[in-house]
Protein backbone atom coordinates (compact mmCIF):
# COMPACT_ATOMS: atom_id res chain seq x y z
CA UNK A 1 0.00 0.00 0.00
CA UNK A 2 0.99 3.33 -0.87
CA UNK A 3 0.02 6.68 0.90
CA UNK A 4 0.60 9.54 -1.34
CA UNK A 5 0.64 13.21 -0.55
CA UNK A 6 0.70 16.45 -2.91
CA UNK A 7 2.24 13.38 -5.96
CA UNK A 8 4.94 12.82 -3.50
CA UNK A 9 4.93 9.08 -2.12
CA UNK A 10 4.93 9.66 1.94
CA UNK A 11 4.71 6.04 3.11
CA UNK A 12 4.64 2.85 2.10
CA UNK A 13 3.10 0.38 4.14
CA UNK A 14 3.68 -3.50 3.62
CA UNK A 15 0.67 -5.56 3.81
CA UNK A 16 -1.03 -7.89 4.77
CA UNK A 17 -0.23 -6.96 8.44
CA UNK A 18 -0.81 -10.37 9.76
CA UNK A 19 1.44 -10.80 12.36
CA UNK A 20 0.11 -7.76 14.56
CA UNK A 21 -3.01 -8.04 17.41
CA UNK A 22 -4.38 -5.91 19.38
CA UNK A 23 -5.44 -6.77 22.83
CA UNK A 24 -7.31 -4.48 25.41
CA UNK A 25 -6.71 -5.38 28.78
CA UNK A 26 -8.24 -5.47 32.65
CA UNK A 27 -5.05 -4.46 34.29
CA UNK A 28 -2.94 -1.40 34.96
CA UNK A 29 -0.39 -0.17 32.28
CA UNK A 30 2.92 -1.20 34.14
CA UNK A 31 1.73 -4.98 34.61
CA UNK A 32 0.81 -5.33 31.50
CA UNK A 33 4.10 -3.84 30.27
CA UNK A 34 6.05 -6.13 32.71
CA UNK A 35 3.95 -9.87 31.82
CA UNK A 36 4.62 -8.41 28.22
CA UNK A 37 7.89 -7.86 28.47
CA UNK A 38 8.57 -10.81 30.70
CA UNK A 39 6.73 -12.89 27.87
CA UNK A 40 9.58 -12.08 25.79
CA UNK A 41 6.97 -10.15 23.18
CA UNK A 42 7.63 -7.39 20.59
CA UNK A 43 4.66 -4.47 21.61
CA UNK A 44 3.57 -0.93 21.34
CA UNK A 45 1.38 0.00 24.11
CA UNK A 46 1.84 3.69 23.03
CA UNK A 47 -2.31 3.70 22.68
CA UNK A 48 -2.86 2.23 26.13
CA UNK A 49 -5.50 0.01 27.06
CA UNK A 50 -5.57 -0.91 23.41
CA UNK A 51 -1.81 -2.62 23.18
CA UNK A 52 -0.64 -3.72 19.74
CA UNK A 53 1.71 -6.99 20.05
CA UNK A 54 3.76 -8.92 17.19
CA UNK A 55 3.78 -12.68 17.14
CA UNK A 56 4.79 -15.35 14.68
CA UNK A 57 1.86 -17.43 17.13
CA UNK A 58 -2.00 -17.80 16.28
CA UNK A 59 -4.45 -15.68 17.86
CA UNK A 60 -5.60 -18.63 19.78
CA UNK A 61 -2.04 -19.30 20.82
CA UNK A 62 -0.64 -16.01 22.14
CA UNK A 63 -4.27 -15.18 23.51
CA UNK A 64 -3.86 -18.69 26.20
CA UNK A 65 -0.15 -17.16 26.68
CA UNK A 66 -1.62 -14.03 27.85
CA UNK A 67 -4.73 -15.70 29.56
CA UNK A 68 -2.02 -17.85 31.94
CA UNK A 69 -0.07 -15.72 32.29
CA UNK A 70 -2.40 -14.00 34.75
CA UNK A 71 -3.65 -10.78 32.20
CA UNK A 72 -7.40 -10.64 32.12
CA UNK A 73 -8.05 -9.92 28.22
CA UNK A 74 -11.00 -7.62 27.36
CA UNK A 75 -10.72 -7.94 23.71
CA UNK A 76 -8.36 -9.51 20.89
CA UNK A 77 -8.13 -9.33 17.59
CA UNK A 78 -6.53 -8.08 13.95
CA UNK A 79 -5.01 -4.87 13.63
CA UNK A 80 -7.73 -3.26 11.18
CA UNK A 81 -6.62 -1.05 8.09
CA UNK A 82 -8.78 1.79 9.39
CA UNK A 83 -6.19 2.08 12.47
CA UNK A 84 -3.45 1.55 9.61
CA UNK A 85 -4.83 4.60 7.86
CA UNK A 86 -4.98 6.36 11.16
CA UNK A 87 -1.41 6.20 11.84
CA UNK A 88 -0.55 7.02 8.24
CA UNK A 89 -2.46 9.92 8.66
CA UNK A 90 -0.84 10.81 11.63
CA UNK A 91 2.57 10.63 10.70
CA UNK A 92 1.67 13.03 7.37
CA UNK A 93 0.27 15.93 9.75
CA UNK A 94 3.59 15.41 11.91
CA UNK A 95 5.73 15.62 8.82
CA UNK A 96 3.68 18.25 7.42
CA UNK A 97 3.60 20.57 10.45
CA UNK A 98 7.29 20.00 11.30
Amino acid sequence: MIVIDSGRIVRRIKLPLKGIKVARFAAAYEEVDDVLKSLGLKYDMSGFPYVRISTGSTQEDLNSILVHSGLRVLEFRDLTIAEIYGDVLNDVSVTVQS
